[in-house]
């Protein structure tokens, strides 16, 4: 499995451009302090997303509610960390929208 991969074939990858994610996961979602977002696909719940994904929402004006991928620690894909986005809840997101 190469960086960024899933099981489901879902790659998950930081983005400045919608064109630049793949078929599954279409949507460049970015914050408004930030040029580079991450590749996802907008989601209501969790169970619209797969299921190393969680649907999040991050109340953050430019970001609509998308599936991101789950982490534990360092088992993000390049470019992107472990952050904390809710109590008991950690996703993968561009290191750069951390600091």
């Amino acid at each position: 499995m190469s960086c960024g991969s899933s099981e489901s074939g879902f790659v998950y990858k930081t983005c400045t451009r919608d064109a630049e994610c793949n078929s599954r996961l279409k949507d460049c979602e970015r914050i408004a302090s930030s040029t580079i977002g991450l590749c996802s696909v907008r989601c209501q719940a969790d169970e619209d997303c797969e299921p190393e994904a969680a649907c999040v929402d991050l109340d953050e004006p430019a970001f609509d509610r998308s599936c991101v991928k789950r982490c534990t620690s360092d088992d993000c894909p390049a470019g992107m960390s472990c952050f904390q986005y809710d109590i008991g809840s950690r996703g993968c997101f561009p290191s750069t929208w951390l600091g």
